[in-house]
């Protein structure tokens, strides 16, 4: 999992450019301070980089940076 791991880490960095320090156990909105629209974008950068098409119902389920790192994990179920 490191390489997607690493990989969600950098897409978040890029999109939040606050340079605070990611944990796994952040809330997207709450810790984070994204907003539905930084969410999609994050989405997206993700599908770019995998070639996956990630249904939104899938995506309302992320929560956490985590919950984020188990569905990259689990993004095999997501190829086009």
């Amino acid at each position: 999992m490191t390489d997607k791991k690493e990989m969600v880490d950098r897409i978040l960095k890029k999109v939040i450019q606050s340079g605070k320090k990611i944990n796994p156990a952040d809330y997207l909105v709450e810790d984070l301070g994204l907003s539905s629209l930084k969410l999609m974008e994050i989405m997206g950068y993700i599908e770019d980089e995998l070639d996956v098409i990630i249904p939104v119902n899938k995506v309302i389920n992320i929560k956490t940076v985590q919950d984020l790192y188990q569905a990259v994990e689990n993004i095999d179920e997501f190829i086009k």
